[in-house]
């Protein structure tokens, strides 16, 4: 009885140490907010690209000039036989 009462409280302190590992790796990009794990590998951002390896970049660095509409992707549906 005692087995059956321990289990889950065990199995609950390590997904509770194992969230909080996973949560330390993760960082958040300072441009769009995406949260990603830290790799060492690639530091660019895969939501919107930016280098997330720069040492705490400036969001007045986007270039602002280039309006939103032409750097999104219209999409029109067109019928096929």
């Amino acid at each position: 009885m005692l087995t059956l009462l321990a289990i889950p409280l065990l199995l609950t302190g390590a997904g509770w140490i194992g969230w909080r590992i996973l949560q330390s790796r993760l960082i958040k990009c300072e441009f769009c907010g995406a949260s990603l794990i830290r790799d060492s590998n690639s530091m660019i951002c895969p939501a919107c690209g930016s280098n997330l390896s720069s040492t705490k970049a400036s969001k007045s660095e986007i270039d602002n000039s280039i309006p939103a509409s032409s750097a999104t992707v219209d999409i029109t549906a067109q019928e096929t036989d």
